[in-house]
């Protein structure tokens, strides 16, 4: 003979709902509100990059990429301009100002590897050669 199913019995106790902590009111330095800044950066910088890339869907001027003449002297090609900074940028955390970085604002129209690099060299002569701990090698 089947049994006959009967409701479960009540809850008692708390709920997984009533478990869960209160949602707060949204703050503007809130780990939240960063984040749907970083997100709408995001989605803007991918935006602009289709834009730019759909602006010149194909080389113009491809042809004048063969023979000896154009190997020589090539014309220039056409330029399109991005909506911002951000976009041409390879990340969007080059405007936050660190020891390493600067002040977080890049240069505009300066290719910096194109420059002199006397400002990194470093004169060592007279010191000891060490490990990377700082430990002097030994001349046996």
């Amino acid at each position: 003979m089947a049994k006959s199913k009967s409701a479960p019995p009540a809850s008692v106790g708390p709920t997984k709902a009533s478990l869960k902590p209160a949602k707060s009111a949204r703050v503007a330095s809130s780990p939240e509100a960063a984040a749907a800044r970083s997100a709408a950066a995001q989605k803007a910088q991918a935006a602009g990059v289709q834009a730019l890339a759909a602006s010149m869907p194909f080389n113009r001027i491809k042809a004048a990429e063969i023979g000896l003449a154009n190997a020589t002297e090539p014309p220039e090609g056409p330029q399109a301009q991005a909506a911002s900074a951000a976009v041409t940028a390879s990340s969007l955390s080059e405007s936050n100002p660190s020891e390493k970085t600067g002040a977080g604002v890049p240069k505009v129209g300066i290719d910096p590897a194109s420059v002199s690099l006397d400002h990194a060299r470093a004169d060592a002569s007279g010191q000891s050669l060490t490990t990377n701990q700082g430990v002097r090698v030994a001349d046996n």
